[in-house]
């Protein structure tokens, strides 16, 4: 019978057996490819207040997924204009204010990284997920997006593997939609087992987030340890092109 592995992202290995695109990555600001005109197209679905919202404590990650019926999906020119469609939101947390986020840019860490995941498999030219990726750092604001999740997320974290329900609003509200600069490279998954079919798309622009809500944060990490530092550490970057899309 197989040997059953527990998987812990604070445990992870560094590497995955013949890395090539791993993921995270630091990303060096100087050395990238630049490119405009590539915006992220969101649909009309993110406008729309779902059915149903969900905040799960998850192993190793805080996960909120939607039931709406107008379909939610990104896409575009970079992947060629195919639709990826909405999956779920995952979060990467540290238990102090200087790390938590997985990638890096220049080196610097934040306390947050939410990733919002979308699945194509349809198109076999094109990676099998598209990872937008946002950074949040302290600063005397408060992220309206976050208002009712916290509201109702440390009892997610007293009944784990549980789907809490969420007082339902526009995804929107969440995920910055807005026409943003972001990188761009060919990764994997950051959780076993590290498929390497993932276009990242990674906010060069940070959202803001004041105390009291890192605070509740914090205290989710407090009391679930397994979400505390649920980062993998920095892989390497194996000459691959990271390219910056600038829509400013």
């Amino acid at each position: 019978m197989e040997k059953k592995i527990e998987f812990h992202f604070s445990k992870c290995p560094k590497t995955c057996e013949e890395p090539k695109r791993q993921s995270p990555i630091n990303i060096n600001s100087l050395s990238v490819d630049h490119r405009q005109e590539c915006p992220l197209i969101w649909s009309p679905g993110y406008l729309q207040t779902p059915s149903a919202v969900y905040i799960q404590d998850k192993p190793q990650t805080l996960q909120v997924t939607v039931t709406q019926e107008e379909p939610l999906y990104v896409t575009s020119k970079l992947v060629y204009s195919n639709p990826y469609y909405f999956k779920y939101i995952n979060f990467h947390l540290g238990y102090q204010d200087a790390n938590g986020s997985e990638h890096q840019i220049d080196g610097q860490t934040y306390p947050i990284e939410m990733q919002v995941v979308h699945q194509q498999n349809t198109a076999k030219y094109l990676q099998s997920y598209l990872i937008i990726s946002y950074f949040f750092e302290l600063r005397n604001m408060y992220y309206w997006g976050f208002k009712k999740l916290l509201e109702v997320a440390l009892l997610a974290v007293k009944q784990p593997y549980s789907k809490i329900p969420v007082k339902p609003f526009p995804l929107k509200e969440l995920v910055y939609t807005p026409s943003f600069s972001y990188y761009t490279y060919n990764g994997s998954s950051t959780t076993s087992p590290y498929e390497e079919n993932v276009l990242w798309a990674v906010s060069a622009m940070p959202l803001p987030i004041c105390n009291n809500q890192l605070n509740v944060f914090k205290k989710l990490c407090k009391k679930e340890k397994s979400l505390r530092n649920n980062f993998r550490d920095i892989q390497e970057n194996n000459f691959r092109a990271v390219t910056y899309v600038s829509n400013v």
